[in-house]
Order: structure tokens, then sequence, then C-alpha cells
């Protein structure tokens, strides 16, 4: 057979397919049958459509791209989904504690440290330098400064990662009432699963409403939890308002942690683990704090005191230090600090 032929004898076949789906469409239509018996009869011809490996995993591949760009790029469901992430982080622990992972200098046994390996091997955990510890090597004390703005903030301190206490902040606790009882108010936070948290008031518990009750009662406790949950951290923002010195482009803090404690004279720092940009504010009462360059920058700068008042504010970036806190042993002032984390661009 000729091409020439070959190709009109396609044509005709392609033409009288045509035919056959116009009289078989024209029958549907006349035949008076239902949408779902449709469905019903064109059924076979989807199941094969989808049997094509090519659309199959093509439409497939699209939807997971789709997924995929939608939780990286759309705020909105980037921060649930970081959320729900904690929130399921917090529900396991129970099951398996990976508190002692999420802490470890370094996953690996037996890695040398920076030091012992002429300075040049990264930091597992920090993802820095030895040599990146010169910019907190001359730090001898925290500056206390006040009347700033976030641009001497950012070229000062924050591109060096040096820490620095702003004196005029300003925001006060008025205590109308108990801070355990004013948080008892607000329901989207007593409510809310906190995906760190640590007390001396029940073993092993993560009731924050019983804690809570408990807290306002109590005259020697410590209390600390991270809240996680969008609406928990919508709702602190009643009493956790943004410093003056906060720039309008950086992002809300997508998390937020309380701090409280009174008469607890016991000499234990309590551990907090922090990300990104930091911010302490001391809200009432005194707080005893502690930050430590983390891992071989610990060798070369240390340790330092602070201490806020009311009405004080801390900012250091985690990536180069961690931070302790010292429950406060005041039998009469209650100690209540809040803690944002802030994404750093």
């Amino acid at each position: 057979m000729s091409p020439k032929k070959d190709v009109n004898g396609k044509k005709a076949s392609l033409t009288e397919i045509e035919k056959d789906f116009q009289n078989f469409f024209q029958d549907c239509s006349t035949s008076g049958l239902s949408k779902f018996q449709l469905l019903q009869v064109l059924f076979p011809l989807k199941v094969r459509k989808w049997k094509n490996p090519a659309i199959k995993y093509g439409i497939i591949g699209l939807v997971i791209v789709l997924v995929v760009l939608v939780a990286f790029y759309v705020d909105f469901f980037a921060w649930h989904l970081a959320a729900l992430g904690r929130i399921t982080l917090g529900h396991v622990r129970s099951v398996w504690n990976w508190e002692d992972l999420y802490r470890a200098k370094c996953l690996i046994s037996g890695k040398m440290s920076s030091k012992e390996n002429g300075g040049s091997q990264k930091m597992a955990n920090t993802g820095i330098d030895f040599k990146d510890c010169a910019v907190c090597e001359n730090i001898d004390k925290i500056l206390r400064i006040s009347n700033t703005s976030y641009n001497f903030l950012h070229d000062k301190y924050l591109l060096r990662s040096a820490p620095v206490i702003i004196t005029d902040v300003n925001h006060h606790w008025t205590p109308s009432q108990t801070f355990p009882s004013y948080l008892l108010s607000l329901p989207d936070l007593t409510f809310s699963h906190p995906c760190e948290l640590q007390t001396n008031l029940l073993f092993k518990s993560t009731d924050l409403r019983t804690l809570l009750h408990l807290a306002s009662q109590a005259t020697e406790y410590f209390l600390h939890f991270r809240n996680c949950d969008f609406e928990a951290v919508k709702a602190s923002r009643s009493f956790i308002r943004k410093p003056y010195f906060y720039s309008p482009h950086l992002e809300p803090p997508y998390t937020s942690w309380i701090l409280m404690s009174q008469n607890y004279p016991q000499n234990s720092y309590k551990s907090l683990s922090f990300l990104n940009l930091v911010i302490v504010q001391q809200l009432q009462g005194i707080l005893e704090a502690t930050i430590e360059a983390k891992d071989a920058c610990f060798e070369v700068c240390g340790r330092h005191h602070v201490q806020l008042a009311a009405g004080e504010a801390l900012v250091l970036m985690s990536k180069l230090w961690s931070f302790k806190y010292l429950p406060a042993s005041d039998v009469k002032n209650l100690s209540v600090t809040v803690v944002t984390e802030t994404h750093f661009l």
C-alpha cells in the first residue's frame, strides 16, 4: 500500500470514529439517561485514559509540585504547616523523647571539634566556621542602650550577632490581677497545646489550663512554655506588644514563650532552645539569665550574665548564642518574661 493510500485510510477511519461518537452522544441525549448513568457508561473510557503512564504520573507530579510551592511560598499555609509539625512533635514526645537529639551539639558520635580540626571544620549544629567566632571574641559585656532604631541595631549588632539590652522598651504588666489568672481569661491560649513546657507544678503534664490554675494559687514554682498554635500565638499578642524598634518589614513572631517564676530558690538554670531573631522582654520582676556562645565559640566568646528589669529587653541571634535563665527566688514578686522568635532576613 502506498503512503498516500495509508494516509487517506487513516483519515477515513478517524472520520468514521468521529461519526460513531456523534451518533453515540445523540443516542445518549435522546435515551433519557441520568448524569450518573452517563458517567457509568463513560467510566471505562476514563479508566483507559488513566492507564497511560505519561498522563497518570504527569498529573500526580504536577499536583505534588503545586502543593510544595503553596506550602513554601504562601505564608498562611507555611505557617500552619510549621505549627502542625510542632504540635505533632509535642504529641509524640510521650512516645519518643526527641529533645535530647534537638539539643545535641552533634548527632554523629566521635566527631572532632572545630578546634581539634585546625579550625576549618564546620560546626554540625550551627553551620558556622570556627573563624566566624571572631565576631564575638572582643565582647566583654552585654551593652545597654536606649532610644535606638532598627537600622542602628541591624548595622551595629544583628549583622555580627552581638547581643544587646534595650532599656526603654517600657512594656510592663500592670498587676490588677495575677498574670496566671489573666492568662486563664484567654481561651485560645489556655486550651492550646504548648510544643515545649517545663514546670515543677505537675509531673509530665501538658494540660496548660490546669497548670495555670495551680500557678495562680502557688507561692513556690516556675513554669515556662512555648506557644506554637497559631491561635495561641495570636492571643499572646494581647500582652506581647511589638517593641518600638521592631521594623515593619519583619514578619510577625511565629512563636512565643512565657516564663513565670516566684520564690524558687533552686540554683538550677533552665535552658530554652531558640531560633532566628530572639527578643526577650521582661514584663514584671527581675530576670537573671546567662547567654553562652555555642560550640567551639564558647572557648573564644565565653558566657555573659544578664539581668533584666521590668520594661527592658534582650535582643540576640540564636545562631551564635544559647540562653538559660534562673527562676526567680523573690518571695513577694512574680517574675514574668515573654520571648518571641522571628525570621531574620
